[in-house]
C-alpha cells in the first residue's frame, strides 16, 4: 500500500479515458515528472477494474463519461470500497454541478477540467500526491446553480438560524460544501455512517431539500461557507 505522507519514488498511474488523444496528452504532461509513470490506460470501468485487482496502481485519473454506461464516478465508489489507498481524479469537461457533488460524494481526490490549463492540471495531480484534495477553482462558483435541487424560500434575507439547526447539522453541512466526502466526515466527527445518515435526513426535513447538492447551495447561499475557502486545496 502507498502512503501519500512523502511523495514516493515512482507513482503507478492509470489513465481511464475512451479518447485516445486526450489519454495520450495526458501521458505526454504526467511524463514530465521523474516520479510518475503512466503504466496503463483503460477504456471502461470494467478494464479498469481488472486491471487494478492484478497490479499495483496509486492514482486513477478519469474522464466522468466513458465507453460503457459505467462512469468515472461508479468507479471512484467501487475504488473506495475495494482499494481505499487510490488516490482517483476526476478530468472532464462536465461542468454539471450535481455530478460534480456525486464525484465528491463518492471520495475522488480531485475534480479538475479539461478546460483548464495544463499547469493546473499538473498542481492539481501533484497536491493529490501530497496527500490533498484539488478541485477546479470554478467549482464553488457552479455549485452555486444548484438552487433547482431546492425548495428554499427566495427570500435573500432569510435567517439561516430559523432553520433551527443542530451544531451537528451545521458542522455536517460545512464539511458537505467544502466539497469533503462521507468517508472523511465520518472520521472528521468520529461518527459511524447511520449516524451520518441520519443527521442528514433531519437536515433535509429541516431545510426542505434534496441531496447533498441542496446542502451545498444552502451552505454557500446563506454565508456558512465562504466560496474562497473552498476548490484548489
Amino acid at each position: 500500500m502507498t502512503h501519500f505522507n512523502t511523495i514516493p519514488d515512482t507513482l503507478q498511474v492509470l489513465i481511464v479515458e475512451d479518447h485516445f488523444a486526450t489519454s495520450n496528452g495526458i501521458g505526454l504532461s504526467l511524463s514530465q515528472n521523474k516520479n510518475i509513470e503512466v503504466i496503463a490506460q483503460r477504456d471502461t470501468v470494467e478494464e479498469a477494474l481488472l486491471f487494478i485487482n492484478k497490479y499495483t496502481v496509486d492514482i486513477v485519473i478519469t474522464d466522468l463519461h466513458l465507453a460503457t454506461q459505467k462512469t468515472g464516478i461508479e468507479l471512484a465508489m467501487k475504488l473506495k470500497q475495494i482499494k481505499p489507498s487510490i488516490k482517483i481524479v476526476v478530468y472532464t469537461f462536465d461542468e454539471n454541478p450535481t455530478l460534480i457533488n456525486d464525484a465528491i460524494a463518492a471520495g475522488v481526490d480531485g475534480y479538475i477540467f479539461k478546460s483548464d490549463d495544463e499547469e493546473v492540471f499538473m498542481i492539481g495531480i501533484k497536491e493529490v500526491i501530497r496527500g490533498k484534495k484539488f478541485f477546479s477553482s470554478s467549482i464553488p462558483q457552479l455549485l452555486l446553480n444548484l438552487e433547482r435541487h431546492t425548495n428554499l424560500p427566495q427570500d435573500e434575507e432569510i435567517n439561516p438560524e430559523s432553520f433551527n439547526l443542530t451544531k451537528k447539522e451545521k458542522e455536517i453541512m460545512v464539511l458537505i460544501a467544502k466539497l469533503n466526502s462521507s468517508a472523511t466526515i465520518m472520521k472528521e466527527l468520529n461518527i459511524a455512517p447511520t449516524t451520518l445518515t441520519t443527521h442528514k435526513q433531519n437536515i433535509y426535513r429541516k431545510i426542505n431539500l434534496e441531496g447533498d447538492a441542496g446542502i451545498t447551495f444552502f451552505a454557500y447561499k446563506y454565508g456558512l461557507v465562504d466560496m474562497s475557502e473552498v476548490g484548489s486545496s
